[in-house]
């Protein structure tokens, strides 16, 4: 049962919750993007965030400002307690793909085009990392904060700010959307357009390489152990055991959530979620093959998020169905 439900009257794109939990970021396509108290969904104030769309929210480590980034090729940055802006900083790009702030939120980094740009916390530009072989596909920190990991053609670019060389090449012949790091950043995994996924071995840059998926993969997360990793690819959730030395050889955990394809995949604690674009939505505990709680909220499955610790699960679907769901321990 949900706590609580709202319509945003459009696609969301993403959910994002301020690190305290307070507050509820949703951005829909068509560029607005709603803050919503996490506790009782009411909303606080609507940020006008990007004419044509806007395509990435990330809260700030602090939780003071958020960052949206759109359609129209710039990044803006909010204080949430006014809802005024901040700082715009135009990437000279139609648009702009995926934000990521370093852990310690001295740096944003801002993917658009065939370029990565640091913003400071006040929306300064620092640096600007260019040479990708094609679009930036997603960015990610690592786990400590002292590189960049990014997607395109090629395979990922590791970049480390200020360094003398700056970059590091994890290659192979084909294109990578979706990457995550392992919590000991150590290892990450890129979900990929040719239907695999790849899990890469950070420091010998050596790599794996698991295919049979019937879509490409787009969504992917590690539970916080950093032993599973929870794929998309087609209609069930795919976990692979990455317990050293990896997963080669080995077979993996598959659970069945719905009849149609995994659109969303959330990870906290021991515990996966995903849902799927017929509005199925599952729980699992990691490495059990049971799909432990599931629920049809109605709609196609665009965003997730777990919050209050993994008590409650937030859903957001094609349509701008946004929820609040109870999440119950697994037996």
């Amino acid at each position: 049962m949900a706590d609580w439900w709202t319509e945003l009257d459009d696609h969301i794109v993403e959910v994002r919750c301020q690190p305290d939990g307070a507050l509820v970021a949703a951005a829909v396509a068509s560029g607005p993007v709603t803050l919503l108290d996490g506790e009782t969904g009411r909303v606080e104030r609507v940020l006008p965030g990007h004419r044509v769309g806007t395509s990435s929210v990330a809260w700030h480590p602090k939780g003071a400002i958020l960052a949206t980034a759109g359609q129209d090729g710039q990044t803006r940055l909010w204080d949430v307690g006014t809802g005024l802006g901040i700082a715009t900083f135009s990437s000279g790009s139609a648009w702009v793909e995926r934000l990521s702030w370093n852990p310690s939120g001295s740096a944003l980094a801002v993917a658009a085009g065939r370029h990565i740009t640091l913003l400071s916390e006040r929306g300064a530009p620092v640096e600007t990392w260019s040479n990708h072989l094609s679009t930036v596909t997603d960015i990610a920190w690592s786990p400590d904060g002292t590189s960049l990991a990014a997607t395109s053609y090629g395979g990922v670019t590791l970049w480390v700010a200020g360094g003398p060389d700056g970059r590091r090449q994890l290659a192979w012949p084909g294109s990578s959307l979706a990457v995550a790091w392992r919590p000991d950043g150590r290892c990450l995994a890129t979900g990929d357009q040719d239907s695999t996924v790849h899990f890469w071995v950070v420091e010998a840059g050596d790599h794996l390489q698991m295919s049979g998926y019937e879509t490409k993969v787009r969504d992917l997360a590690w539970d916080a152990s950093g032993r599973y990793l929870a794929t998309g690819g087609g209609p069930e959730l795919t976990v692979w055991d990455c317990r050293p030395p990896g997963p080669s050889g080995s077979r993996p955990i598959v659970v069945t959530g719905g009849d149609t394809a995994v659109t969303a995949i959330t990870a906290h604690g021991g515990y996966f979620a995903f849902g799927c674009e017929a509005g199925c939505v599952a729980i699992a505990r990691a490495g059990s093959s049971f799909a432990a709680g599931k629920a049809a909220v109605g709609d196609g499955v665009s965003a997730l998020m777990f919050r209050d610790e993994g008590r409650r699960l937030l859903v957001g679907s094609e349509t701008g169905t946004l929820m609040s769901l109870g999440v119950h321990e697994p037996s």
